[in-house]
């Protein structure tokens, strides 16, 4: 039913979209709305020359929990039609190709009402000719003592534990994973793994290829929508470990990748106005179940892409751009690797559209969620890109430089492997960290994945560019930085878990072993002039600073929680804390917080 099902985009969302994008997601839009002004309008009432629709024969009230069946008598035979509804809040969307009419012209569908479907609805019918049904109205309420579900309950194995792992850091989880030994499957365990580790940030792979991906079957869920997947025993229970504050969804959807292999989300030819709906429609029901689910945990998704310019460049965008052979392979067969693309510069226009569409389609799920009362939740979008240099500065396309700039995301994710593997791992990602902010201004950035192999540089340098790469992080002031991965998987010779096959930790042992025991913060003494020229007025020299309850990076954020290049507070005593690039000591606020005071500078002494 198309309430319970799905719900497109609605115009008045997709028209507010459109005063803060660019040209090409204005035109994007545009087709949109034209779609669903010849698509959505309501009939104003039914005549004799209109097919009949109707719901257990009559409009009227339901309650959840209550059967439905609608019926279609449309003297149409052998016809798809789309089926279109309002809600009470004003909200217009179009399902197309909902169903097919028999070979008398009729149709009907049962069902049961969800907790979701609540409020008052009016829907009809439309075929591709442009004939309309009447409109039915209905309204579905809360049935005699029965009060809205509660958030999904914590898994029982996600036990917490104090760690060292600093608040911003997570993990990523893809691929056949490590089993804890909790039988609850291959991806609920290891999210409870981690959670045990002291992670409250997961990344996780949501896509037709999941069930593939993560060892559930050797199927493609092609029948799949993103929100269908979701609702998955594994990916729900996972979602309802409330210790995980934040979940990184890499997606690829039902609409543009349902045979688990064709990149057709690359390929500009694809974006039909109605695909482009689908696309939307798809990232709108997402984001609307996510909201609905997980109202009042406090939890944030954002929904991400995957490394944008190994997509377009054969998987290896580094290769292509500094590897003649590299290069000339994966244009030989661009055309059939890429769905009819010619080239990269196709598909990197296939790249900002699939963007654009996922943008409208969360945009409008974020409102329709808000219109329909749900909140204390949070749903953002983002797109990822791996390139900073090797493409750009040999002049051919890029992500960074030419998808995503003017593009209204939430957050931009930076896979940054070509910045890490260098010999200074902490100083070029700062430096490049510099140059996307210079492209893109201040989006927020994510580093969305950074890792090491233990068997290619070995455990020691592994730990020690680890700590760099984290340590740059913080005192970027980025939201998130996520640690690829955390299990090995010799399956794929892939050794750059955090732990091993058997669970042992590996890398970064630092944090992955737990904390040492906890000492109080130690005064400096002897320690001038830092001592002696406090209590002071300090300004914030760098991008960004964090506030936290206390002086190391692995502390929950406090007061003001972040502070911007420019802003002032009084350091009345300096304290011991956590190592940043050397710089172990920390400035005490006036109400009791810590800040690093590496990114600071004096002004006044105060009194």
């Amino acid at each position: 039913m198309a309430l319970v099902m799905s719900v497109a985009v609605p115009v008045a969302s997709a028209q507010s979209i459109n005063q803060n994008v660019n040209a090409s997601l204005e035109r994007a839009s545009h087709q949109i709305i034209d779609l669903l002004r010849q698509m959505a309008s309501v009939p104003s009432s039914a005549t004799s020359s209109v097919p009949e629709f109707s719901i257990a024969g009559q409009g009227g009230g339901y309650t959840v929990g209550s059967p439905w069946t609608l019926t279609l008598a449309a003297g149409i035979p052998s016809t798809s039609f789309s089926i279109c509804a309002e809600d009470n809040t004003g909200l217009v969307s179009c399902t197309p190709n909902w169903g097919t009419t028999d070979a008398s012209g009729g149709w009907s569908q049962s069902g049961t009402f969800s907790a979701s479907t609540l409020g008052s609805w009016t829907e009809w019918i439309i075929f591709p000719n442009g004939t309309p049904s009447n409109a039915i109205a209905f309204t579905v309420s809360q049935a005699s003592g029965i009060v809205p579900p509660p958030p999904p309950p914590e898994n029982p194995t996600s036990t917490p534990a104090t760690s060292t792992i600093p608040s911003n850091l997570g993990v990523y989880i893809w691929g056949k994973q490590y089993d804890a030994s909790q039988g609850n499957g291959p991806i609920v365990d290891p999210v409870a793994f981690a959670v045990s580790k002291g992670f409250h940030t997961v990344r996780l792979a949501l896509s037709p290829r999941s069930s593939i991906d993560y060892g559930l079957s050797n199927a493609c869920d092609s029948n799949l929508t993103l929100t269908q997947l979701a609702q998955g025993s594994q990916f729900a229970q996972a979602f309802a470990n409330r210790a995980v504050t934040t979940f990184i969804l890499t997606t690829y959807d039902h609409a543009t990748f349902s045979d688990c292999t064709t990149p057709r989300f690359l390929s500009p030819s694809f974006y039909t106005a109605a695909n482009s709906a689908a696309i939307e429609q798809e990232y709108q029901d997402l984001t609307v179940y996510l909201y609905r689910t997980y109202h009042d945990t406090g939890k944030t998704f954002i929904i991400d892409t995957w490394e944008g310019d190994n997509q377009i460049y054969c998987g290896d965008a580094y290769g292509y751009a500094t590897n003649a052979a590299t290069k000339s392979a994966c244009d030989q067969g661009y055309a059939a690797r890429y769905d009819g693309n010619a080239s990269a510069n196709d598909s990197i226009q296939g790249m900002k559209d699939w963007i654009i569409a996922r943008i409208a389609g969360i945009a409008a799920g974020k409102a329709q969620a808000a219109a329909q009362g749900f909140g204390g939740v949070s749903v953002f979008s983002a797109a990822e890109f791996n390139m900073v240099h090797a493409l750009h500065d040999r002049g051919y396309e890029s992500v960074l430089y030419d998808v995503l700039p003017g593009l209204p995301l939430d957050y931009v994710s930076y896979s940054s492997y070509e910045s890490i593997n260098q010999a200074n791992p902490g100083s070029m990602l700062a430096a490049d960290i510099g140059t996307i902010e210079g492209v893109l201004g201040n989006h927020n950035l994510i580093i969305g994945e950074f890792g090491y192999s233990s068997d290619q540089v070995g455990a020691s340098a592994a730990n020690a560019d680890l700590d760099q790469v984290a340590s740059t992080i913080e005192q970027a002031g980025l939201s998130y930085g996520i640690i690829w991965q955390l299990f090995d998987q010799p399956q794929v010779n892939s050794n750059f878990g955090l732990f091993n096959d058997s669970g042992q930790s590996e890398l970064y042992t630092a944090i992955t072993e737990g904390p040492p025991a906890e000492q109080p913060p130690i005064d400096i003494a002897g320690a001038p002039p830092i001592q002696a020229n406090l209590p002071a007025l300090v300004q914030v020299t760098a991008a960004s600073l964090h506030v936290r309850s206390a002086p190391n990076i692995s502390a929950p954020l406090a007061g003001s929680r972040t502070l911007f290049a420019g802003d002032t507070f009084v350091a009345s005593r300096a304290v011991q804390g956590s190592s940043i690039g050397g710089n172990a000591v920390w400035y005490v606020s006036g109400r009791g917080n810590y800040v690093w005071s590496g990114g600071v500078q004096m002004v006044a002494v105060t009194q």
